[in-house]
């Protein structure tokens, strides 16, 4: 016997209105304990640069400290702002790689503008539990990177991002609710509405003085509303 099944035979014989009453509680119980689940947060690590580890030291940059590399065309020279140090040197993002990532992105948010809004809320509280759990090394590397105090770098990096990640959490599907709107009185026989939908893949053009906030921030956003970032 199936469960609908037997939940006939359970209340067959019972009064309409104690009837009712079971089948309210059960819709409630659903509610609250299947639908109302919250998915828990994934654990991940990721291991933090040696060069944010504190007392490291770099080879010092003996011409002024610029962001291009003579004779290297597409080198860029990154540094710590606060020593003058050398981090290291990366080789920008050419044309063709571009577009090989937009074109993997563009692929995965076909998929994630499908998933629910408790799948998104999942990877909003797996990135804030990794924020919560490596604060320091997250401020370390913001403080090599851009030159500033653990102290700046703790008020303006990981409370900030902290904040926006869990006001989404909270407050993101009702933000994304359809907004209906007044037509106002010469057009008051028609009906508008705001329907929020993905855009597909969004571009972020983040600058450097808070490196890691601002250039999360941009993605929590964008996965929340179903879309891929580069």
């Amino acid at each position: 016997m199936d469960f609908a099944r037997l939940q006939m035979e359970c209340v067959r014989d019972l009064p309409l209105p104690v009837v009712v009453a079971v089948v309210a509680g059960g819709v409630v119980l659903y509610v609250l304990f299947v639908r109302g689940r919250s998915l828990p947060a994934i654990p991940f690590e990721l291991k933090p640069p040696a060069e944010s580890a504190p007392g490291w030291a770099g080879r010092p940059i003996l011409d002024a400290p610029g962001i291009t590399v003579a004779g290297e065309p597409g080198v860029i020279q990154c540094y710590d702002p606060a020593t003058g140090r050398s981090l290291g040197r990366v080789q920008a993002t050419t044309l063709e790689e571009l577009e090989q990532r937009l074109g993997r992105a563009r692929a995965a948010q076909a998929a994630w503008a499908q998933t629910t809004f408790e799948q998104r809320r999942q990877v909003l509280r797996t990135l804030l539990a990794f924020v919560l759990g490596h604060q320091r090394e997250i401020c370390q590397v913001a403080c090599r990177d851009s030159g500033k105090t653990l102290v700046d770098a703790t008020l303006g990096e990981v409370l900030t991002t902290a904040a926006k990640l869990q006001w989404t959490i909270k407050h993101g599907e009702r933000a994304l609710q359809d907004d209906v709107r007044d037509p106002g009185f010469m057009m008051a026989y028609k009906r508008a509405k705001v329907v929020y939908q993905p855009r597909g893949v969004v571009a972020a053009l983040v600058s450097w003085n808070y490196p890691f906030h601002n250039t999360v921030g941009p993605v929590i956003s964008a996965l929340f509303a179903g879309n891929a970032i580069v």
